[in-house]
């Protein structure tokens, strides 16, 4: 049980969040949980320790997809399973979701840019920061779920890195 310190709490899949009501509310932890105060999302254990930073995403923390989400360290992108462990150590300026085959799309040197002409560090998007814009720049390529590099980083945009996966594919 933690006390009811949070703004929010979700429950790591993409459902809606528990909304906290009243200073002694409590809420019983699966093994870990999202948090959100003061515009920062974090995972925190049974005992309310802040374990990971989950990346803002779609309104909420990141979801899992193919078993993985994403979390942020050192503004660098990584991903941990449903049971807490890190699969993929945060080393990526960004990461997309994983799709239904298995890969994510992944850059360095990359940011984001909205309005046209600015540049801003992706790791950070947070409610308080307008959601559209564009990643840019950077070197990328693609990741399995396995963290093995499927496409090496050295493409000028994601489309091309995976135009280069169909390729790949397409020979195998």
């Amino acid at each position: 049980m933690i006390s009811a310190q949070y703004d929010y709490i979700y429950d790591g899949d993409y459902n809606p969040p528990l909304f906290v009501e009243g200073s002694h509310s409590t809420y019983t932890l699966p093994t870990m949980i999202v948090v959100k105060k003061n515009n920062e999302l974090w995972w925190i254990d049974r005992t309310g320790t802040k374990i990971f930073e989950s990346f803002f995403f779609d309104n909420g923390p990141d979801y899992f997809k193919n078993g993985l989400s994403r979390i942020l360290k050192k503004n660098k992108f990584g991903f941990i399973n449903k049971e807490g462990h890190v699969v993929i150590e945060p080393q990526y300026d960004f990461a997309s979701p994983f799709d239904e085959a298995g890969f994510s799309n992944v850059c360095t040197g990359c940011w984001k840019t909205y309005p046209p002409h600015t540049k801003f560090p992706i790791a950070h998007n947070t409610v308080d920061f307008d959601a559209c814009g564009y990643i840019v720049g950077g070197k990328w390529g693609i990741i399995s779920v396995a963290g093995k590099v499927a496409v090496p980083l050295v493409h000028s945009s994601s489309e091309n890195a995976r135009k280069a996966l169909q390729e790949e594919l397409l020979y195998k």
